[in-house]
Order: structure tokens, then C-alpha cells, then sequence
């Protein structure tokens, strides 16, 4: 229940420990991303993650945002970091 078909997008793969820090707590870091970005999103415990942009250019600064977070999830100050990434 609650599964579908994703339509056309781009899948990454990301270390599924990282994917708590890619959400953030209440959803506030993977939620940024998606407004920054105007990109729907949604990442899966798997360590999945479906990007589907307005133009290929949104969903590659979305990769990128993930990629940073996947990177540098360890730092302090990150959302304030990403903020000034996804401007």
C-alpha cells in the first residue's frame, strides 16, 4: 500500500545512514531543498532518492544540495551552509 510507479525524474543513490540529515528534523532541511529548488523529492530509507525538477538544471542544484548533505552532515551550522548553497 502506498506504493507507485515514479514518473521520469532523476534516481541517486545515498548512504541510507545520511538520510536523517537529509530530511531534517520535521522534514525542514528536505523541505528547504524542495522550495529552493522547486524540485519534488522523495527519498526513501533505502538510501533512494526520486528528483523531479521544472528543468534539468533545478534537479541537478537538488542532486548537489544532497550530495552536500551527504558530505557534510557531520558539520555544525549546516542549514545555514545550505541556505546560502541553494541561493
Amino acid at each position: 500500500q502506498g506504493l507507485r510507479k515514479l514518473p521520469p525524474g532523476r534516481l541517486i543513490d545515498v548512504d541510507p545512514t545520511k538520510i536523517p540529515r537529509i530530511i531534517g528534523k520535521q522534514g525542514s532541511m528536505i523541505s528547504m531543498i524542495k522550495e529552493k529548488t522547486k524540485c519534488q523529492i522523495v527519498v526513501g530509507q533505502n538510501g533512494k532518492a526520486w528528483i523531479k525538477g521544472e528543468t534539468a538544471e533545478d534537479e541537478l542544484k537538488a542532486d548537489q544540495a544532497i550530495r552536500k548533505i551527504e558530505a557534510e552532515g557531520h558539520n555544525e551550522g549546516l542549514t545555514e551552509h545550505m541556505e546560502k548553497f541553494l541561493e
